[in-house]
């Protein structure tokens, strides 16, 4: 899935804009101290789930 698309289905569940649901994003990861942007943490992740469900 594309993170655009992520994006707008997340604004759309929370009645917002994909622009605020970024910036939301951002600020969690700051929260959290990791340095990834959303896109490329997603993208991370992702993965691993991936790796861990296909094994």
């Amino acid at each position: 899935m594309k993170y655009e698309l992520i994006l707008k289905i997340l604004a759309e569940k929370n009645n917002c804009s994909p622009k605020e649901i970024e910036e939301e994003m951002i600020k969690a990861l700051q929260i959290a101290m990791v340095t990834a942007t959303p896109k490329s943490f997603i993208t991370t992740v992702s993965q691993k789930v991936k790796t861990i469900y296909h094994n």
